[in-house]
């Protein structure tokens, strides 16, 4: 999110006039040059938008940035593209996330993009998936899917929260670090090592993955 246009740009489009005789001179393309209508803003469209109205030579992208229908590209556009943005990106992180009960606690964990964590969710659409898991090597729990997923393994070092997938067909889920060859299937987020112990306890556990 880095990319996304700052309130101080905002206001100094705000302050120069955006819709000025001299950004449309000094640039090569203009609203009215653009009439295909695409409304999957990204953040390289703002990034297009904001050097327009900035004057900046800019190449047109086929998109019509007139998103308040007014006529003109201006700081309003600017505006709701990136709330736009901002809103697409976090249904797109909803879309991608999955949940972990264990006992009464509920984790969300970030999906890797990999055929492995899509066949996962696709699974998780149809059902939750209860998993018994055990401990070893006092790095991390594994059990058993009761599935193969796609493997694509790598070499990883492991950190705490990553979710592995073993042999095709075993979910790992590591409160410590270990180096061996894993698909990645996510990342349980914003969690520390010890609380993360906590919540799994020692022995024996069983883990619920939803999506919901």
């Amino acid at each position: 999110m880095k990319k996304v246009v700052s309130v101080l740009t905002v206001l100094f489009i705000m302050m120069c006039g955006c819709s000025s005789e001299k950004a449309i001179a000094d640039s090569t393309v203009s609203a009215q040059s653009i009439s295909q209508k695409n409304e999957a803003y990204d953040i390289d469209d703002l990034i297009v938008l904001q050097d327009f109205l900035l004057g900046k030579r800019i190449t047109g992208n086929g998109k019509d940035f007139d998103l308040n229908d007014d006529g003109c590209w201006d700081v309003f556009d600017l505006c709701l593209m990136k709330r736009e943005v901002i809103k697409n990106i976090n249904n797109k992180q909803e879309e991608n996330t999955m949940y972990i009960t264990v006992g009464n606690a509920k984790l969300s964990a970030a999906l890797a993009e990999n055929s492995a964590a899509e066949e996962l969710k696709n699974m998780l659409k149809k059902s939750p998936l209860t998993i018994d898991m055990s401990d070893y090597g006092s790095f991390e729990k594994v059990g058993e899917i009761g599935t193969s997923l796609p493997k694509s393994d790598t070499r990883i070092t492991t950190e705490t929260g990553d979710l592995m997938l073993y042999q095709g067909n075993k979910l790992v889920m590591f409160y410590d670090s270990n180096s061996w060859s894993y698909t990645p299937i996510g990342k349980i987020n914003n969690i520390t090592q010890d609380e993360l112990k906590k919540v799994l306890g020692t022995g024996d556990v069983t883990i619920t993955l939803s999506l919901e």
